[in-house]
């Protein structure tokens, strides 16, 4: 009797799990998917931190506006291009860039005194600034594997393109967004 059971639970979960057959009518499955409405065609989407991925470029551009602390660092194809050639290199100088990057990113999320000002990573090929002094513009950042961009609504873009240890950036963001200790 237990065999004759197994069996006949086994066969309810086959023939419970086939496909169903078309049915005759002309339904098809894009008639039941609801499309979209149309978008702006400059802005595609809206991510959490605000950045807004455009059509007119690459779909590797980051587009900011407002007071942001972009640290730039190479994206996975480059760094692992240049851990082939350079060795040990590219790995002491992206561990000082993380840790010091981090080091900002967390002070600058943790204090009152930064309100307003966003930071990011990004690892993307270009930038664009909508709203700094010179804006709009946009960054070719090909050549550039490390550093930090700084702007502001208003203010003039800055760009740093070394890699600095332990408390530098946070005392660059400081300078430029004019924030007392």
């Amino acid at each position: 009797m237990k065999n004759f059971s197994c069996a006949f639970l086994i066969s309810i979960l086959i023939f419970g799990c086939t496909p169903e057959e078309k049915s005759a009518s002309n339904d098809s499955l894009a008639d039941t998917i609801v499309k979209p409405e149309p978008q702006d065609k400059t802005e595609v989407d809206i991510l959490l931190d605000s950045t807004k991925l455009v059509l007119t470029h690459l779909s590797d551009t980051t587009v900011v506006k407002g007071d942001w602390v972009i640290f730039l660092r190479p994206d996975s194809a480059r760094f692992d291009s240049y851990s082939e050639k350079l060795k040990s290199g590219i790995y002491a100088a992206d561990a000082d860039f993380g840790d010091a990057s981090s080091m900002t990113i967390d002070t600058i999320i943790g204090n009152k005194n930064f309100k307003g000002i966003k930071a990011m990573i990004s690892t993307h090929r270009f930038i664009k600034v909508v709203d700094c002094k010179e804006c709009p513009v946009t960054i070719d950042r090909d050549t550039v594997n490390f550093g930090v961009i700084l702007t502001g609504t208003g203010r003039p873009l800055k760009a740093e393109q070394n890699v600095y240890p332990g408390q530098h950036y946070i005392k660059a963001v400081r300078k430029y967004f004019e924030v007392k200790k």
